[in-house]
């Protein structure tokens, strides 16, 4: 653990630890880790480790000589040699590099020497970030959406503070969110797979949030049309906010997507009149952009993050499933810290997007 990061990362660490000791310092040396170094921030358990072994005397910052022969396949004919490779061709592979880098001398170079070169020369890996699809007309939609945004936020601080954001999620009995760390170890590849049912049961849920908590989970009887949505808004969402937050409520401004029951006309007069036309959607004088998961905090962070945690669980059945969704927001709703910095991202992200011309960027965000 203590050969991944160099001598002055390493003083790096334990000075803010001493500066800042607690929490506290080790957010501030991963925060501010890009602004100093090239390499990947060190977790938690780095640092931790970092300041024991230094506390305890044990853990000198600079390199201990190493033992063993040199690697003669680290020369600087190779580095040159690797990084003009490299250059030319960012997205190959370790495997292939070996065996098409014409290395000096002729010579074989085993995978590992290849690793140690581009650790050499300053080269890391970085993963493709997949990011939604956009029409021609989205990005203009967009720019102006978050410029409009930015300049309420400019005029009132707690604008976004302020925004009830909502969003729409199916789960089902069998839900899987992401399959990459699905794995089965065996010695010879038994071609496991798994078997998904078509129309197995689950729920409609609408969720919402704020930086003061969050309401749901409404489970939808049926699916969510322009009758039921109104319905929810006007029988559930609305009263329990006038009872619940009866000195906020007129501060809040309701955020919904371009669905088609969100845009039906009973559900948007109903909206109107119940905040005081303080909405942010299809149809209203703040229009919500189409394809924008990046910028609702129901998309780029509650939906999967959500999702990931029920289906953690293995639900059983209807009642196990509808408790874990339920667990699950009573989990956001008590980490107040975590959801304050949720909500402080959004304007970072209003910015990003505009910065962009409205083009997409989480990619961009560090």
């Amino acid at each position: 653990m203590e050969r991944e990061y160099t001598e002055s990362e390493r003083a790096y660490m334990v000075s803010i630890k001493l500066q800042h000791p607690g929490q506290e310092g080790t957010r501030i040396i991963r925060r501010s880790w890009d602004d100093h170094f090239t390499s990947i921030p060190p977790s938690r358990q780095v640092i931790a480790y970092t300041l024991n072994k230094f506390n305890d005397g044990l853990y000198p910052l600079a390199d201990a000589p190493r033992s063993g022969t040199p690697n003669i396949a680290v020369n600087e004919p190779n580095k040159e040699i690797v990084a003009t490779y490299l250059t030319e061709q960012p997205s190959t592979t370790t495997r292939r590099a070996v065996l098409e880098i014409p290395f000096h001398n002729s010579r074989e170079v085993s995978r590992s020497s290849y690793r140690n070169i581009v650790k050499e020369i300053d080269f890391f890996r970085y993963r493709y970030r997949k990011i939604h699809h956009l029409l021609e007309p989205d990005p203009v939609q967009r720019s102006t959406f978050c410029y409009l945004l930015l300049q309420e936020y400019d005029a009132n601080p707690h604008f976004i503070n302020n925004i009830i954001w909502s969003d729409e999620a199916q789960f089902k009995l069998d839900g899987m969110t992401n399959c990459h760390n699905s794995i089965y170890y065996d010695s010879v590849n038994p071609h496991v797979a798994v078997e998904k049912l078509l129309n197995q049961p689950g729920f409609m849920v609408w969720g919402g949030m704020t930086r003061c908590g969050v309401f749901g989970p409404y489970f939808f009887e049926d699916n969510c049309n322009r009758f039921s949505y109104r319905d929810m808004l006007q029988d559930w969402l609305v009263p329990g906010l006038q009872i619940h937050y009866p000195d906020e409520f007129d501060q809040f401004w309701y955020m919904q997507d371009g669905a088609p029951p969100h845009y039906a006309l009973i559900v948007r007069d109903y909206l109107r009149m119940a905040f005081n036309n303080q909405v942010i959607g299809r149809g209203f004088n703040i229009a919500w952009p189409t394809r924008s998961p990046d910028l609702n905090v129901m998309d780029f962070y509650f939906r999967g993050h959500g999702k990931d945690k029920v289906y953690a669980r293995k639900p059983n059945n209807l009642n196990e499933l509808e408790l874990y969704i339920e667990d699950f927001f009573s989990d956001v709703d008590r980490n107040e810290q975590q959801r304050i910095n949720v909500i402080n991202s959004v304007s970072d992200r209003f910015q990003l997007c505009f910065n962009q011309n409205g083009r997409q960027f989480e990619h961009l965000r560090k």
